[in-house]
């Protein structure tokens, strides 16, 4: 990978990451496989207030991100990031261009690499256990499932009537693994697929979020009467890095 570095940020020790993440049955290796054909990193000395992420087939531009900003995109599934104080204070303006092949959905692979050559990223990993819920299946599951010809991750709206309840309409196009990982970013708990169930679904899924409770206590709800799916709150299996 090439390099293009207007300022740099004097970085004496190797970073220690700790990330807590569900396991979805992908592994992180150590060093990355995937890299950016080039980056231009530039460090930041003005006072920072604001953070966009941009891109096309070619590049992708961060504007203002922080390495824990950096550190989410490398570790998508990641539920708590911890590691050196100044890693949020420091903000950066990135521009990277994407490897001959290369394209966004493969971003956290190539943020991953950048992490370890630019700032000497060092992590390993172990099996943990953590409170979350266990998406399961019923009877109907099966019927009640729209099968799709290729994925479209979730998108929708959500509006605030008066009354406190936000409704929230959101719909794509997904795997099992793949709503789990949504639903986990919904509920701000673990959540892993245990259906047992192959194969591209639609989901239309519309609900009313209570912001008094805290929660989305409607979606389980939407997902039981629609669809046939639970969520079963148990721990499950988290993997440390």
């Amino acid at each position: 990978m090439l390099w293009a570095t207007d300022i740099m940020a004097p970085m004496s020790k190797s970073l220690v990451l700790a990330v807590f993440l569900a396991t979805t049955g992908a592994a992180y290796a150590q060093k990355p496989d995937l890299s950016f054909e080039v980056a231009s990193i530039h460090l930041r000395t003005d006072d920072v207030s604001s953070f966009q992420m941009k891109h096309d087939p070619a590049l992708v531009t961060w504007t203002g991100a922080s390495l824990r900003m950096l550190f989410s995109f490398a570790f998508r599934d990641a539920w708590d990031v911890d590691g050196p104080s100044w890693m949020g204070p420091q903000c950066y303006d990135i521009v990277a261009k994407f490897p001959p092949g290369g394209t966004f959905d493969q971003v956290d692979r190539m943020v991953r690499n950048l992490l370890v050559s630019r700032w000497g990223l060092k992590y390993r990993t172990e099996q943990r256990s953590a409170p979350g819920f266990a998406l399961v299946a019923d009877e109907k599951t099966a019927a009640s499932l729209q099968p799709a010809d290729q994925e479209e991750g979730m998108s929708g709206t959500g509006s605030a009537p008066r009354g406190g309840s936000v409704e929230i309409t959101v719909k794509g196009k997904l795997t099992l693994p793949d709503l789990a990982k949504y639903l986990a970013g919904e509920l701000h708990r673990p959540v892993v697929d245990q259906t047992g169930i192959k194969g591209i679904y639609a989901f239309d899924l519309k609900w009313s979020q209570d912001d008094t409770l805290g929660g989305d206590p409607g979606l389980p709800n939407v997902l039981r009467d629609r669809f046939g799916l639970r969520l079963k709150s148990q721990n499950v299996p988290v993997e440390v890095i």
